[in-house]
């Protein structure tokens, strides 16, 4: 049976955040007034709401008087409040104006699914191939996947991931008195490894002249790049009817938007000769002999009489959420920006566990991907 009190429920989160309050409760809903609208300005939602009745709409179009934002825009927002929307387009001036050759749509959608398949088995631990080895937990989230209706103009189409929330196991250095936050879903990091490897390849395989070094690859593989996923690309862009291969990204406001995550990615076709070529170069990269995690920090603690500042990101191990934790001589004030910022962190170095908690005591690199065009800030680990 469907659950007809989520849009109620993502209404309500939408609301309480925006400064309502609720002062009432009825067998229909509940009754919302906004202090900073003044308290005439009440609002009802109803327990059960579906996105095409008359009662949605009237709330939304109330909501929007209040703030001053498109209906559209927050009937959106409500609709997928708990889901990642990824548009992936490719357009042709000649070809594609609502369409797209029968041909050159299999072949997209192929590639696409492709493509998140191979992002999800990346967020669950970066490799340089995935040769068959699909991740269980990766394909599991790929599953969840859906595709929405497509939109008029270049031929999109939508990908639809909802995201959910994944419980914080248990054993670690922290105490219940140090900083901590929320943490990035393993549905979540799936779509963010999906961002963060097409803008990598756009940064390191396309906008550079040369091709890319060894330490670009590893760059490559660290976002999550991985053979299959270039392969998927350039597949795309040798397709005749297209010129070039578009992403734009939506956030689900459930989990908000992932500090430096692109707004939107394009790649033409005349990149796809280089594409190809590094997606083979992929085949024979060797793993490190160390671990590498990426992911938000979750968790910061310093005593006054310690030099590092430790702290934890949310990340996966053994196809397994976890939080991993470590140190670094970063200033406290950045790191306590990573956190409040949501921004992605990659820890590198040997893992051991200690008081029931997986830790890098000695990491060899804790990296902030303070922009996922191409920008990285190296901070100092142990």
């Amino acid at each position: 049976m469907p659950d007809d009190t989520a849009l109620m429920n993502h209404a309500q989160e939408w609301m309480r955040r925006r400064g309502w309050k609720e002062v009432s409760e009825g067998p229909a809903g509940t009754m919302w007034v906004n202090p900073m609208a003044g308290d005439d300005r009440r609002v009802g939602v109803l327990r059960s709401l579906t996105p095409d009745s008359f009662q949605f709409r009237d709330l939304v179009e109330r909501l929007s008087a209040v703030h001053s934002v498109p209906p559209e825009e927050i009937a959106d927002s409500l609709k997928n409040w708990a889901v990642d929307v990824t548009y992936v387009s490719a357009a042709n001036d000649v070809y594609i104006t609502d369409s797209i050759p029968l041909t050159a749509g299999v072949t997209m959608l192929e590639s696409v699914r492709l493509m998140f398949r191979s992002a999800a088995t990346a967020a669950v631990r970066p490799r340089p191939a995935i040769n068959g080895g699909f991740s269980k937990l990766g394909d599991a989230v790929a599953d969840q996947v859906r595709m929405g209706h497509t939109i008029g103009g270049s031929y999109v189409i939508p990908v639809l991931v909802p995201v959910g929330i994944q419980e914080e196991p248990e054993g670690s250095i922290f105490t219940e008195s140090d900083l901590s936050t929320g943490f990035e879903s393993i549905e979540r990091r799936a779509t963010r490894t999906f961002a963060q490897a097409f803008a990598a390849v756009h940064d390191e395989i396309v906008k550079p002249e040369e091709s890319p070094s060894g330490e670009q690859l590893q760059r490559l593989i660290t976002r999550g790049v991985t053979r299959e996923f270039a392969a998927a690309i350039a597949k795309i862009l040798t397709t005749e009817a297209v010129a070039t291969l578009n992403t734009e990204f939506n956030w689900a406001p459930a989990q908000g938007e992932p500090a430096g995550t692109p707004e939107a990615v394009t790649i033409t076709s005349e990149a796809a000769p280089k594409v190809k070529r590094v997606s083979e170069r992929l085949r024979s990269v060797k793993r490190p002999s160390y671990e590498v995690f990426t992911g938000p920090v979750v968790v910061v603690a310093r005593e006054p009489w310690e030099e590092p500042t430790r702290f934890a990101i949310r990340t996966v191990r053994n196809g397994k959420p976890c939080r991993v934790e470590s140190i670094t001589f970063a200033p406290l004030t950045d790191v306590l920006d990573w956190m409040n910022n949501g921004t992605i962190i990659q820890v590198s170095g040997n893992v051991t566990r200690q008081a029931g908690s997986l830790q890098i005591q000695k990491p060899r690199e804790v990296t902030a991907f303070e922009e996922l065009g191409g920008k990285q800030s190296n901070v100092p680990g142990a």
